[in-house]
């Protein structure tokens, strides 16, 4: 007669265990060794499931490289010894409580790992997902800049990303090295004007009038199917110029990729996922770097119109999420008609705004 004892049975419910025992119970008249069953139950841990995920299901997802990260940084460390079929709906409550302050890190952890667990539903691992009814935190719209510290370590890490692959492909022209100057020639890009990821990866040459210092992207590039003229600053003239006095090939697209069908880059997220680890940046998308962009240009004074002309708004309403950016020059400002005041009450001169007449009252 089998026997076979059922290790762990208090972790499990009694007609759990039956059902458990019934299965050995039939595999060993299969010919089929309950041993290896158990051992093969045994090994299916969390950190197993993470190696199954990243090479069987990631591939196929843009966020491969942000999911890797999030289970090295957070979710190895506190799930990865323990067998999936242990892991509670309590743990997965305590992980999302953790991360409370970081709301929308929290609930796009709990996300992947409701994923995992539904895919380890689909290899017999587990019956249940323990990640499901987490209630997720209210998230506020995304506003990530980048401070001065962060824009002095993304500088840093984009010669150090050229190097890293530099050193993983001797051969100056390899593909993968072109691609990674490309790629961080093209965050630069998008980091010095502001243009959407998809504007900047599918440039062409005959865009640009260097020169004079403007970029037009045509109706088909653009977000809002309407050409877009914009005016560069000298920093983004002398990235252009450099790119194009280095281009050899006579290229057609300001960042080519032999390995892509289209002839340039179609997206940045392998360059991008290194450069942040480099750069130590975490919660940070390249669309961001639009958003700091517009943040500068607030910071230092220009107008909501002006803004939304570099960035190729058509409605106001759309630059008008940078009104609060405005804060410390209007603060600036205001500051000047208190130091007016003062210097009055203390009967000195003071630099004084006079106004225009007009001929109506506000």
């Amino acid at each position: 007669m089998f026997k076979k004892r059922i290790d762990g049975v208090g972790s499990i419910s009694l007609e759990k265990a039956r059902l458990r025992a019934e299965a050995w119970r039939d595999a060993a008249a299969n010919g089929i060794d309950p041993v290896k069953i158990q051992q093969t139950e045994a090994a299916q841990t969390f950190a197993k499931l993470s190696e199954d995920y990243l090479e069987r299901y990631a591939d196929k997802k843009r966020t491969k490289i942000q999911d890797e990260r999030k289970l090295k940084r957070n979710l190895l460390k506190k799930l990865g010894k323990k067998k999936v079929s242990q892991i509670t709906h309590r743990d997965i409550e305590d992980i999302h409580r953790a991360m409370k302050s970081s709301p929308y890190e929290a609930n796009r952890n709990i996300a992947l790992l409701s994923k995992m667990f539904s895919l380890a539903i689909k290899w017999g691992w587990i019956e249940k997902n323990p990640a499901t009814g987490i209630e997720r935190y209210a998230e506020e719209p995304r506003e990530r800049y980048l401070d001065h510290d962060e824009m002095v370590r993304l500088a840093a890490s984009f010669d150090a990303y050229i190097n890293e692959v530099a050193k993983k492909w001797p051969q100056k022209n390899s593909h993968h090295f072109a691609d990674a100057v490309s790629a961080v020639n093209a965050i630069r890009l998008i980091a010095l004007t502001g243009a959407r990821k998809g504007e900047a990866l599918s440039a062409t040459w005959d865009q640009f009038k260097i020169e004079a210092g403007i970029w037009t992207k045509p109706s088909s590039h653009t977000k809002t199917k309407k050409t877009h003229r914009v005016t560069l600053s000298p920093p983004a003239i002398e990235l252009v110029s450099g790119m194009q006095e280095s281009d050899q090939d006579g290229a057609q697209f300001l960042f080519p990729s032999r390995r892509s069908p289209t002839g340039h880059l179609k997206d940045l997220k392998r360059a991008w996922g290194r450069i942040m680890d480099l750069a130590e940046i975490e919660n940070f998308r390249v669309h961001d770097l639009r958003h700091t962009f517009a943040s500068i240009l607030a910071s230092g004074g220009a107008s909501l119109i002006v803004i939304g002309r570099l960035l190729g708004h058509t409605q106001p309403s759309t630059t008008a999420r940078y009104a609060h950016l405005f804060d410390d020059p209007l603060r600036d400002a205001a500051g000047k008609v208190g130091a007016a005041y003062e210097a009055a009450k203390k009967g000195k001169g003071a630099e004084v705004v006079r106004l225009h007449k007009s001929h109506h009252h506000d």
